[in-house]
């Protein structure tokens, strides 16, 4: 195969790409950014594709999936923070409530650091951004079965960790 043009892989996969990663991040900002961030690292690493390897789809895709584990990965602790910060000052309460909430949320983050990334992903779409399994399954590409069977495995290990700690 000869040279691929950049400008060409751009133009006719930045649609598909995006559509992609914008079906699996809600955030259209940050969907964008990432999709960027993907033909960015395209064309770094253009001269390294190999054809007899994979095909040029598979190897976009390939970045892609990565790219959106890093992103989940690397958002965990600050959108769990949020979100559990969000409902402690929702609630009218004492400053001794508050601070062993807090306690308890430290203990609970730490916990979920033992989890897999794909384990605490779940747990935080599901109870602290409400998304129910079909949701889940659609932005993390698994089936609504696959995903409550992941959520009640990893609820079930979250707790034998809590226990122990």
């Amino acid at each position: 195969m000869g040279q691929i043009n950049f400008e060409q892989v751009y133009q006719d996969y930045y649609n598909k790409i995006y559509s992609f990663v914008k079906k699996r991040i809600s955030q259209e900002q940050d969907a964008e950014e990432i999709t960027a961030d993907i033909f960015t690292t395209v064309y770094k690493n253009l001269e390294r594709y190999q054809s007899e390897i994979s095909s040029l789809d598979t190897w976009l895709y390939v970045i892609t999936g990565n790219r959106i584990k890093n992103y989940y990965r690397d958002r965990k602790d600050e959108m769990l923070t949020d979100q559990i910060e969000g409902k402690i000052q929702e609630q009218e309460l004492s400053a001794e409530e508050v601070s062993m909430l807090r306690q308890e949320r430290e203990h609970l983050l730490e916990c979920l650091k033992e989890l897999s990334v794909r384990e605490r992903s779940i747990i935080i779409l599901k109870y602290y951004q409400g998304k129910n399994s079909e949701e889940i399954g659609r932005q993390l590409d698994l089936t609504s079965g696959n995903v409550r069977a992941i959520l009640k495995r990893s609820l079930n290990k979250l707790r034998k960790i809590m226990t122990e700690r």
